[in-house]
């Protein structure tokens, strides 16, 4: 018998309008009403997924931070295992050292090296997910909190 379902978000629970459709919030509905549990697990921040699940009234779980948080459906931090201030300063001197790109996903926002590089990323994320929205159009779109 099925007692979880954990599904990720972006090409998988969310459709390419980045939105919950109506046929995958009934299914979810329907699992969880036949006693099955379901979980968001994604990347984001609860911030940035649990508005999306709100639009279709859903109630649910969340694994976020790529497994770094865990929230009830209450929406309590029920586990919480972030990186340590020394390994986070370690890993940003090697990427910095080696001039790569990075961006740090935290409860606090996305944290980026470079504002252009973030932008032509959420561009190009939305352009992926809307292949109606050309590139100039994603440029300009709400970008989401980042910092320096």
């Amino acid at each position: 018998m099925i007692k979880i379902i954990a599904s990720d978000m972006d090409g998988t629970l969310l459709n390419n309008k980045m939105q919950v459709s109506d046929a995958n919030a009934a299914a979810i509905r329907a699992a969880q009403e036949n006693g099955i549990e379901f979980m968001v697990a994604t990347g984001r921040g609860l911030t940035e997924a649990k508005p999306l699940l709100q639009e279709q009234k859903l109630r649910t779980a969340y694994i976020t931070l790529n497994g770094a948080q865990v929230f009830d459906e209450d929406g309590r931090l029920v586990v919480s295992v972030p990186l340590d201030d020394d390994m986070t300063a370690l890993s940003m001197k090697t990427l910095d050292d080696r001039n790569l790109y990075y961006e740090l996903v935290t409860d606090h926002g996305i944290f980026s090296n470079s504002r252009v590089r973030r932008i032509q990323n959420v561009a190009d994320l939305l352009v992926n997910l809307n292949p109606d929205t050309d590139y100039k159009m994603a440029v300009p779109w709400p970008q989401p909190a980042w910092k320096l």
